[in-house]
């Protein structure tokens, strides 16, 4: 007999009540169904249909051979035993359970129902009584059968904490502090790791990622990693070499490269779970190239603060090549700028937490069985929370049968259009693309979305008669994708997918409503921004983008979206790149300004936008004052003629960098900066 529990959507058993290691965790999805077997009749024909399914070699189910560290609670029953006993086995995603024993017409009429997961599993089960049996079934089907928000699998959890962090460094410090208080797991998710980044640095490099994992697994503490085990035909992340360094440094510590087989479509979600009670998401990897601070300089000539992979610019063809070598440069720093990396991520405490936790545990234990590992399966935890802060918070997901052995589920897109649908004055996007059906042959329908909320604002301000419009739309992107422009057809095909998609190819979002309101300016409702900035080496001025990787939406500065999916379809439609996000509804309400009325904003989605804008338009850290109002005609101004001053700069010093000058990819400036002279530095500065 075997001791079930249930909890958070998953359904274990172990060997006996005081077996702390699972035999199988099952994930109970909307494929999930039970079944009551109330005749000899109805069992024999479901015993003969899963076998049938099943190959003639028969196993017992074996434990593995490690514990695990984790509560355990019995549910929903002190007494909700069942049994199951032989093992059919066609493959790590089909099995059967039967039940060989004999039992009484009786027992064998009241007492046992199938439990179907999609096309994956049977489990053939009897409970002790028909009441348990009834129990049982009532809560699986509420684990399985309930529908949240935006389809996702967690429900929007109220009085969550959260924090957000702008940048690499306040991201890092966190994570480190962290990772230093965990007492029992660890559990990281990223597309690109890189054990020997520094996490905090100042006046010393310190809290290296791999020294600081060692310490707590030496400590005890259980480290569990999960990264993409990339095409090594497209880049080199290292995937395998992280692997055996962290797991040679600890019996303690267990990393998983997913998937085996190659493929187009990779794992791009960004987590940290500390105990099952503090998370961290975002668009951040733990990895080189990601650290920066809010000033994003472009020069680190003595390496103070990015030594060797860290100092990183693949626009000018330096690719992440002998990560063995971590502290080796990959470019001349006496010559070559740095790229800036501007992103967004935070950090949640509640049962929100729990359910980043929860996306860890699905997946981690999809992907050992179907790679056939002996490490441990995961379960969740059960302890309650207390009341912490007045947000509501709800983990949302990009995952699919081969991501996490889960029907496919698109919560953050879905989430992302119910958002913009609903807004009623504003929405500020950040986000390495911006790819959508507007654009040929892209499925998301984020672009059509904006534009019927444009179309909304426009027919509402001619009814109204209105002087200026109460709605904007601001989206920040990089200037171009990581590489070098002129040389990559993969970099050009991306931007002209984003032209098509904003006002290029006849379908866009400018051309679409261009045409339908001839005497708007469309401008004035929606504009789009890059980040640049500039520097001195060998005396001479030096210029990069800073690079924006950023996935965050804010909506009327009182919801916030923030995660690791981008507005294209290998983010969005959820059978593609594996991504996870959260949504954040803030109750905790202050007096701001809204179209030049007093607002009531959400603290945590109007300081994160005031943070950020300050950053952008290069305002002092306390002001707000001409920001506030994030739709007013001054402010609106504030942003266009900001970037039209600063790209006549540039262009006026550098030569043609971005702009409506370049027709041509010949066009674009690629080479020598020009020596630094009093007049460029008073243009640079002024």
């Amino acid at each position: 007999k075997y001791y079930f529990q249930l909890r958070c959507g998953f359904l274990w058993y172990h060997r006996s009540a005081t077996d702390k290691h699972p035999a199988r965790v099952l994930f109970l999805d909307d494929t999930c169904t039970v079944k009551p077997i109330d005749s000899k009749e109805e069992e024999e024909a479901a015993a003969a249909a899963a076998a049938a399914a099943a190959l003639p070699a028969t196993t017992t189910l074996q434990s593995p051979s490690d514990s695990i560290s984790s509560e355990v609670s019995r549910a929903p029953s002190s007494s909700g035993s069942m049994s199951t006993r032989t093992l059919h086995r066609r493959s790590a995603h089909l099995a059967a359970f039967h039940d060989n024993d004999d039992f009484d017409e009786t027992q064998r009429k009241h007492n046992k129902f199938i439990l179907t997961l999609g096309n994956k599993y049977k489990l053939y089960l009897s409970a002790k009584t028909e009441a348990e049996r009834h129990m049982w079934m009532e809560r699986i089907e509420q684990h399985s059968k309930v529908r949240h928000t935006y389809n996702s699998f967690a429900p929007m959890r109220d009085h969550t904490s959260a924090t957000s962090y702008v940048d690499g460094s306040e991201y890092f410090k966190a994570v480190a502090k962290a990772i230093k208080g965990a007492q029992e797991e660890i559990f990281i998710t990223d597309w690109f790791l890189s054990p020997e980044v520094y996490l905090n640095r100042g006046e010393f490099m310190e809290d290296r990622l791999d020294v600081l994992l060692k310490k707590k697994a030496d400590e005890g503490v259980q480290v569990y990693i999960m990264v993409w085990n990339e095409t090594k035909l497209a880049m080199n992340l290292n995937s395998e070499r992280v692997k055996v360094q962290l797991e040679s440094a600890s019996r303690n510590i267990h990393v998983i490269c997913h998937p085996l087989l190659l493929m187009k479509w990779s794992h791009h979600q960004k987590t940290v779970v500390i105990d099952q009670d503090v998370a961290f998401l975002g668009g951040l990897d733990l990895c080189f190239g990601r650290y920066d601070t809010h000033a994003h300089n472009i020069v680190d000539v003595k390496c103070d603060v990015f030594p060797g992979k860290d100092y990183y610019n693949p626009s000018k063809g330096a690719d992440m090549d002998d990560l063995h070598l971590p502290f080796q440069d990959m470019l001349d720093r006496s010559v070559i700028p740095r790229m800036p990396w501007h992103d967004v991520s935070i950090r949640i405490v509640g049962y929100a937490a729990r359910d980043v936790a929860s996306n860890f545990i699905q997946r981690w234990n999809h992907h050992r069985d179907q790679i056939q590992m002996s490490s441990h399966l995961l379960v969740p935890k059960s302890a309650l929370y207390p009341h912490l802060e007045h947000k509501n918070c709800q983990i949302l997901r990009s995952i699919s049968d081969w991501s996490g052995g889960y029907t496919t589920e698109h919560s953050i897109y879905t989430a992302m259009l119910c958002a913009i649908s609903d807004a009623k004055n504003f929405i500020y996007i950040e986000n390495q693309y911006f790819i959508s059906s507007t654009a040929a042959g892209v499925k998301n329908g984020i672009a059509r979305a904006i534009i019927d909320r444009i179309r909304k604002a426009i027919l509402k301000k001619k009814e109204q008669a209105m002087a200026s419009p109460d709605f904007r739309v601001i989206v920040i992107l990089p200037v171009h994708p990581e590489g070098t422009y002129k040389d990559s057809n993969a970099i050009r095909y991306i931007m002209k997918w984003q032209y098509d998609t904003i006002n290029r190819g006849g379908k866009s979002i400018f051309e679409v409503l261009q045409k339908e309101f001839p005497d708007e300016d469309i401008s004035q409702y929606i504009s789009f921004f890059a980040l640049r900035n500039w520097g001195c080496l060998n005396d001479k001025l030096v210029t990069e983008q800073i690079y924006v990787h950023t996935k965050l939406m804010i909506i009327d500065d009182r919801t916030v979206i923030v995660g690791s999916a981008n507005i294209n379809d290998r983010s969005m439609l959820g059978d593609r790149d594996s991504e996870i996000a959260a949504i954040i509804v803030d109750e905790d309400l202050i007096t701001s300004k809204m179209a030049g009325a007093p607002y009531m904003a959400g603290t945590f989605a109007l300081n994160l936008r005031l943070k950020l804008w300050r950053e952008h338009l290069g305002l002092a850290k306390n002001e707000s004052k001409g920001i506030m109002d994030p739709i007013t005609q001054s402010t609106y101004d504030m942003w266009r003629g900001t970037a039209k001053n600063n790209t006549a700069i540039f262009n006026s010093i550098f030569g043609v960098l971005e702009g409506d000058d370049v027709q041509d990819v010949k066009n674009i400036v690629h080479g020598d900066f020009p020596t630094i002279s009093t007049d460029l530095v008073d243009k640079a500065t002024g």
